[in-house]
């Protein structure tokens, strides 16, 4: 199993202050297994990123509803693309995929929390 726990250190990802939690949770994407926190939701807003939720949606039937993830997505500048990441919480990745193209400017980190009937996409700063 890869393990990714060095190359992730170093990263800076997208950040923002003012989601310390949620006051409601949202349906996005196509899997009614996954909800979003309100963070998460202004994230794909601000990055123009629902293709995100997307994948995050497209594995959900892989991910068990009372396990912990974190979920990255890694930037290469210099092509415009990147690789989504689906780790188990320790940096041994899961789930790993190409994403050819992309013109989001930021890395991103989000935790996937299953609380026994839901898996929860949330920002770090919301957990």
């Amino acid at each position: 199993m890869k393990n990714v726990k060095n190359e992730f250190r170093k990263k800076e990802f997208y950040q923002d202050r003012q989601a310390i939690g949620t006051e409601s949770y949202h349906r996005i994407g196509l899997s009614r297994k996954v909800i979003f926190t309100d963070g998460t939701k202004i994230m794909f807003e601000k990055l123009s990123c629902f293709w995100l939720c997307d994948i995050i949606c497209s594995y959900a039937s892989k991910l068990k509803v009372d396990e912990f993830y974190t979920v990255y997505f890694i930037l290469d500048e210099e092509k415009s693309s990147g690789v989504f990441y689906i780790t188990d919480g320790n940096y041994d990745v899961l789930i790993e995929q190409v994403v050819p193209f992309t013109d989001i400017e930021s890395n991103i980190q989000m935790f996937i929390a299953g609380n026994g009937e839901y898996l929860v996409g949330m920002l770090p700063t919301e957990y």
